[in-house]
This record gives C-alpha cells, sequence and structure tokens, in this order.
C-alpha cells in the first residue's frame, strides 16, 4: 500500500536555493494537483447531476406509459373503425363494418346507384355516378371517400352523445347513410 505522500513546506530562503528544476517539477505538480482536485470536484457533481436527471427520465416514461395506456384504451373504445366495401352478389351494394369499442358489426350503406349519387352530392360534382350506363371505376377513390366521411360525421356525432350512438349500434339502430352528409 502507498503511503499518501505530502510535500513538505519549505521557507522563502530554501525554495530559493533549491535548484530550478525542482521549482519547475514543483510547479507543474502544483499546477496538476489544483487540475485534479478541480476534475474530481466536476466530475462528483455530474455524478449527482446524472443521477437526478436520471430519475426525471424514470418518472417521465413512467408517465409516458401511464398515458399511452390511457391514449391507446380511448381509441380502442371511442374512435370507430370504418371499413367500408362493396358486394358484388346478386346487385352491387356497399356495407360497412363498423368498430366501435369491442362491438364489430356489419351495417347496410345501400345500392350501388344511391351510394354514388349521394357521394356524389356530397363532394359537390359529378365523379361517380354512371354516365349513359357506364360506370367509372373509381372504387378505391369511392371506398376511401366514403371511409372518410363517415368516420368524421360519425366521430363527431360520437362527441356530442357517445352512450346515446353506441346504444343504437348495438340495436343495429344506426343507418350508415345518414353519415354520408
Amino acid at each position: 500500500m502507498k503511503k499518501n505522500f505530502q510535500l513538505k513546506y519549505v521557507s522563502e530562503e530554501v525554495w530559493m536555493n533549491t535548484p530550478e528544476e525542482i521549482q519547475d517539477k514543483k510547479m507543474k505538480y502544483s499546477i496538476l494537483n489544483g487540475l485534479i482536485k478541480r476534475r474530481e470536484s466536476k466530475l462528483e457533481r455530474l455524478r449527482r447531476e446524472i443521477k437526478t436527471t436520471q430519475q426525471q427520465l424514470n418518472e417521465n416514461k413512467k408517465d409516458r406509459t401511464v398515458l399511452l395506456d390511457e391514449l391507446q384504451e380511448f381509441s380502442e373504445n371511442y374512435i370507430p373503425s370504418v371499413s367500408p366495401y362493396q358486394s358484388s352478389s346478386k346487385s352491387y351494394q356497399w356495407s360497412v363494418n363498423l368498430k366501435i369499442g369491442k362491438l364489430k358489426k356489419t351495417l347496410y350503406l345501400g345500392s350501388d346507384k344511391n351510394v354514388r349519387k349521394r357521394m356524389d352530392e356530397v363532394i359537390g360534382e359529378d365523379k361517380y355516378l354512371p354516365v349513359f350506363g357506364r360506370i367509372n371505376n373509381l372504387n378505391e377513390e369511392l371506398t376511401e371517400e366514403i371511409r372518410n366521411t363517415i368516420q368524421k360525421n360519425l366521430i363527431e356525432e360520437l362527441q356530442k352523445d357517445f352512450r346515446g350512438v353506441q346504444n343504437r349500434y348495438e340495436k343495429k339502430g344506426l343507418k350508415m347513410m345518414d353519415y354520408l352528409r
């Protein structure tokens, strides 16, 4: 084990008679010793700061997790999932797979002609309704337009009266055509 070495204090007279090389070494030693003490003190301060920052980070992560759980629950329970589709069985008709909360149902939207006519009214131009018996094949664009329109209007109504909409939905009392406006 090394002995803690400390330089002895010498008088001014002895110091002046000490060789210059030793005086230089003593000065370098003093400068390095002071620098080491300042840096050790800075490191200790930074360790305390890191510890405090780490604690704050951990608290922020906990808060974020709680908020994420609440937002996921809200998203699952209150934001409707709307998936319109066109069936091509006997006559072309539109239906909507709708999920509100944990309930999933398929609701009738309307005939192809009525849905296209309503969407033309909603957007204010003749885009989807067949012209001279010829149907424009814009099904993907039409599907996206229907989804956006129904979802926007349904969210507005859910914000006003969530329980009322949910009750009508459970009893299949929601008319999807009412949300194409």
